[in-house]
């Protein structure tokens, strides 16, 4: 955002222009809608030279064109777009005097969404404006209040986004509570309110809309948490033909069992959650990966209860079952291949997500690239060396920014093929061709049509983590941040939660396997085994696991010295802010997705069964 061009609109500007004029039909508490609204207005004004009407509404469309992330404690509004290093504003972008006029008009503003983000973001700016804090609390409530009772939309159709939508407003409110003043009115009421449609979504059995009103409830300590859980136990029960939702509500309920000190309940709940994965896994015939993934999970939980507290021998009886089933994993990530019309690729990409609910976005997004076989990818390589043969003579260099030698490749004999390193380099060459074609052509335009047109949470990619044998227990928070900064277009953020994660989820297929993936140092330490020995060592382990042409994805993405090595360019801070939008780091961020998603997609309708 080139902030130099934004000037201030003052009190006396926003007093002298009826603004909410230009929103009055609006019924939605969608500020995408409004935000339309405001540039639109803006764009007047700028044509007709109304230079104080036009600041006032570049203001206004500014401030509503923040994506809203109330998850996100330190940053609850992020840039509605980025891309190659730019993006759109923020609330940093804004004088401290901008900040200040916009929580002294925004507790006047009749629309209560509106109303809450000026106020929240003249918050944000000074925390001791408490008049602001509270009025903003207030106005989201208000919003969730007019919305559950019909006069306000909510951002989508689908009857999921009602609940979505408010527990999202709430959670916000309660954040500026807990840091404004818990025992305040305001406070109070955003309290009784959650507490309320909590009980109402357990009363008519939706299950949706308690586990996400529930889990706010148990975060901010709300309600009497052994209510909590009888609830979360009574909804598990009545979902027993769904273990995904099973597994979750007896963990909510353990957790909420825990809260209130019950060692034994909570031992009993975790139990429980353990044997829905159990039959998960049962229910995973054509799938191994999938039933290790599961099995090692429930084998987790168990270890997690008191000894004392555990089945005896179920531990056992469950590492047993985790072996045979990793006899069984073979060539689970097959190779696909798809012509691509580079002529109107974006056309065709765009038109294949149109009409589709987000399940099938996220299932789609996840197939806009193919892996291509190692073997076509050495022929191609091969051929183009045939073809020029003068060119494998001479010794090749790759050089960083700043002009230093990274890596090396050696001549060859002019008859000979190139081989080793110089082969992976002509491959890496090709790829990197390709992800310029790819990434522009479908990856973003994708991302930001799902971006633009989904409000992208927690637990819509929740599903995905749950199942997918990439994504450790204790590692899903981390990869549901990256993914939702993903598609957001914060690549900075996506790639410093995602890509660091690879070699972690390696060493983690390969467990699921029954592959020790730690070594005994010579001072009798014992240390994880790094992403390079992963590939290397180990490689025949590994590529039983994913397959051979994954396997040599992840070199040349991840590792290769000769190619775009993100993990190490990321982990050893050599990424400069640039290079954070390259076409290499999107699609490295994306490779993580798709990983994520891989083994999940002909499963995908079961594992969104209750979506």
């Amino acid at each position: 955002m080139d902030t130099d061009k934004l000037q201030l609109a003052s009190d006396d500007d926003f007093k002298s222009i009826d603004f909410e004029h230009k929103i009055s039909n609006s019924k939605t508490v969608s500020l995408h809608d409004i935000c339309a609204q405001f540039r639109q207005a803006m764009s007047e004004a700028e044509a007709l030279g109304e230079s104080v009407a036009y600041r006032v509404y570049r203001v206004l469309f500014e401030v509503t064109s923040y994506y809203f992330n109330p998850d996100d404690k330190a940053e609850p509004y992020s840039p509605m777009m980025q891309m190659d290093g730019k993006r759109s504003a923020i609330p940093s972008d804004f004088s401290r005097e901008q900040s200040r006029v916009l929580a002294s008009i925004g507790s006047q503003v009749k629309h209560s969404a509106v109303r809450a983000r000026l106020s929240d973001v003249g918050w944000l700016a000074d925390r001791r404006n408490h008049l602001a804090a509270t009025t903003a609390i207030e106005a989201f409530v208000d919003t969730v209040e007019e919305m559950m009772a019909g006069r306000l939309a909510p951002e989508a159709e689908e009857p999921t986004f009602r609940w979505h939508d408010a527990r999202r407003f709430l959670a916000r409110a309660l954040v500026i509570g807990r840091a404004s003043g818990w025992d305040k009115p305001a406070v109070a009421r955003a309290k009784a309110v959650l507490a309320s449609l909590r009980a109402d979504a357990f009363r008519v059995g939706d299950q949706g809309a308690f586990a996400g009103y529930a889990a706010l409830d148990l975060a901010q300590g709300v309600s009497d948490t052994a209510q909590i859980a009888t609830e979360a136990e009574a909804m598990a029960a009545s979902t027993e033909g769904s273990p995904y939702q099973t597994a979750e509500f007896w963990m909510m309920a353990a957790r909420a069992h825990q809260r209130s000190r019950n060692e034994e309940a909570a031992a009993r709940c975790q139990i429980a959650a353990s044997e829905a994965h159990v039959r998960f896994a049962e229910a995973s015939p054509g799938s191994a990966l999938m039933a290790t993934h599961h099995l090692t999970h429930a084998i987790e939980l168990l270890r997690g209860v008191p000894k004392r507290l555990r089945p005896p021998g179920r531990v056992e009886a469950l590492g047993a079952s985790l072996v045979r089933r990793q006899a069984d994993i073979r060539d689970e990530m097959a190779t696909v291949t798809r012509p691509i019309d580079l002529g109107d690729i974006v056309e065709q990409t765009i038109a294949a997500f149109k009409d589709a609910s987000l399940s099938q976005c996220l299932a789609r997004f996840a197939t806009l690239d193919n892996v291509i076989a190692r073997v076509d990818l050495e022929k191609q390589a091969l051929e183009q060396a045939r073809q020029s043969p003068f060119a494998s003579i001479f010794a090749g260099s790759q050089h960083d920014r700043e002009g230093k030698v990274v890596a090396r490749t050696g001549s060859s004999d002019f008859a000979a093929a190139p081989e080793g390193d110089a082969l992976k380099s002509e491959i890496s060459r090709r790829l990197g061709l390709d992800r310029h074609i790819i990434v522009p052509g479908c990856i973003e335009p994708a991302r930001m049509f799902i971006h633009n047109t989904h409000s992208i949470a927690a637990n819509d990619l929740a599903p995905i983590l749950f199942h997918s044998p990439f994504v450790p227990e204790d590692r899903r928070h981390t990869f549901s941040v990256g993914f939702q900064r993903m598609f957001a277009g914060d690549y900075m953020s996506a790639a410093y939660f995602l890509i660091p994660q690879i070699e972690n989820s390696i060493r983690y297929l390969l467990k699921q396997a029954g592959q020790d993936v730690s070594i005994i140092n010579a001072n009798q330490t014992q240390e994880d085994i790094g992403l390079s020995a992963l590939l290397g060592r180990l490689r025949p382990q590994l590529e039983n696991v994913v397959g051979q042409d994954i396997a040599f994805y992840l070199e040349m993405l991840f590792d290769f010295r000769g190619g775009p090595n993100l993990r190490n360019t990321i982990t050893h801070g050599l990424m400069d802010d640039d290079q954070f939008w390259s076409i290499d780091t999107r699609y490295g961020c994306w490779f993580v997705y798709f990983l994520t998603c891989a083994c999940l997609l002909p499963h995908w309708n079961e594992v969104f069964r209750d979506e």
